[in-house]
């Protein structure tokens, strides 16, 4: 990614985010909210739903997520732009409503590496790798998002599964730091350097 789309995928992602907020809450004087720079390295989209209420001071309260974007750091920056919102009526007796924060990058989408078949060691804990699932970890399989080095070799692995145990999380990081990713040289298009997807777990559906 060069420092010239990078600037473009930051302003993007604020007038998007920014969007969907004020169209969600009319009346509302929200700051502009920042784009993590995480996500944007790691190319992650998605749209977060919180539920809130509005106190006598104005400001949102009792706020929580109702539907996440599939990515931590999107929901923390929803969460963190929304209690520096002040609003103009306060709610009555708690009632919370809805605002949905939309992270998308504009502009054509770029071809994400997949894992090459076969390249994964046999393993008894691990069974396959979905690209491009991020339905969340659970007792199946583990979410993970990775940049992919020139070799097709992963590496800054996170994962997203924080309800998990931290030894499942450090396995599943090693695990596929010996697989391999890449993407068709014969398909066109632009091409990124980070991908994710669903590490299942073996002898589970």
């Amino acid at each position: 990614m060069t420092k010239n789309s990078l600037r473009s995928l930051i302003l993007i992602g604020v007038l998007a985010a920014l969007a969907a907020a004020s169209h969600a809450a009319p009346g509302s004087n929200c700051p502009k909210p920042e784009w993590p720079r995480e996500a944007l390295r790691y190319e992650l989209e998605g749209a977060t739903v919180l539920r809130y209420a509005v106190g006598q001071d104005g400001k949102a309260m009792l706020a929580s997520i109702q539907k996440s974007s599939g990515w931590k750091v999107l929901d923390n920056a929803a969460l963190n732009n929304l209690n520096q919102c002040v609003f103009r009526e306060p709610s009555t007796e708690g009632v919370t409503k809805p605002i949905q924060y939309a992270w998308r990058l504009d502009g054509e989408r770029s071809l994400r590496p997949l894992l090459v078949p076969g390249s994964c060691p046999a393993s008894e804990q691990f069974q396959t790798f979905k690209n491009l699932d991020k339905s969340p970890s659970n007792a199946n399989g583990v979410v993970l998002r990775m940049l992919i080095g020139s070799e097709g070799k992963p590496w800054a692995v996170k994962a997203e599964a924080p309800e998990l145990p931290s030894e499942l999380i450090d396995a599943a990081i090693a695990f596929i730091q010996q697989c391999r990713f890449a993407i068709d040289p014969e398909v066109p298009g632009q091409r990124s350097d980070s991908t994710y997807g669903k590490l299942l777990l073996e002898n589970k559906q």
